[in-house]
């Protein structure tokens, strides 16, 4: 497999493994021939949250996979070695990734060509990988939230805590709060609460069914956000079932941007939030 970007994706794409570096350790690329496409995805430790970013083959100026149509190329990278290969990515002009494998090799190469005309190349040992994914139901999520993602963000900006609820309400909008779960009773002395609220005005859509509030981890959700609002994806959409289901945040780039990405997160039901 043979790919290569240049100009704005460059960053677009180390970006992404920065997001990615954020949530979990390891990597999983998958490039297929017959769908045109690369994502990259990762769980964290819990296995309680998945994201993916889905690269086009037009994100590219050459996407190229040998052997039959069908045939994808799926390996498993650490994301700490594979971060190094971006630093000071604003100084890279044109990038190629391939992957080779000859026998026991099994490489993965970055050739960046500088700016003044200077060379790097960075090549990583990687291991063979299944496809990963989350499980979500499209069918089962009858509640949605679309937002701007810059709203967004800087409403989780005032959370501090490791968790957050958010709750629908009826016609008014959402509520955001901090939530913590104590195991000290001095500590709850002593924790900042945070209860926000956005207005239905504020919101590009919402729909609902009955009053549900449900609990979930910030920092995943917080690094997919700061990379949406980076990138200027202007909207995100939330949509989940029952509270204890997973939700999914998930956005879309501009036209001409050719990448999308998404958030699967596990969720906590009612009575475990008490």
């Amino acid at each position: 497999m043979q790919c290569s970007m240049s100009g704005s994706n460059n960053k677009v794409f180390a970006q992404s493994l920065a997001c990615l570096g954020k949530v979990g350790k390891e990597v999983v690329i998958n490039a297929s021939k017959s769908i045109g496409n690369m994502t990259l995805s990762t769980f964290n430790d819990a296995k309680t949250a998945f994201v993916e970013f889905t690269f086009d083959h037009d994100f590219f100026e050459k996407f190229a996979i040998d052997g039959p149509n069908e045939c994808s190329v799926v390996v498993k990278v650490p994301l700490k070695s594979l971060l190094s290969s971006f630093k000071n990515i604003r100084n890279v002009d044109r990038m190629t990734v391939s992957i080779h494998q000859t026998g026991v090799n099994h490489l993965l190469q970055f050739k960046s060509m500088c700016k003044g005309g200077m060379g790097k190349t960075y090549t990583i040992s990687f291991e063979d990988s299944a496809i990963q994914q989350a499980t979500f139901k499209d069918s089962d999520s009858f509640n949605r939230v679309v937002a701007r993602t810059s709203l967004l963000n800087k409403a989780l900006d005032h959370i501090y805590g490791e968790e957050a609820a958010i709750s629908l309400l009826d016609s008014n909008g959402i509520r955001i709060k901090s939530h913590y779960q104590y195991v000290d009773k001095n500590m709850e002395y002593e924790t900042l609460k945070t209860d926000m609220a956005i207005s239905l005005e504020d919101l590009d859509d919402l729909r609902f069914l009955g009053l549900t509030e449900i609990a979930f981890a910030v920092r995943e959700m917080k690094a997919l956000l700061q990379f949406c609002d980076a990138n200027e994806i202007l909207s995100c959409s939330i949509t989940f079932g029952d509270a204890g289901e997973p939700f999914r945040l998930s956005s879309e780039g501009t036209d001409e941007s050719f990448f999308r990405t998404k958030l699967i997160m596990a969720t906590l039901r009612a009575e475990e939030i008490q």
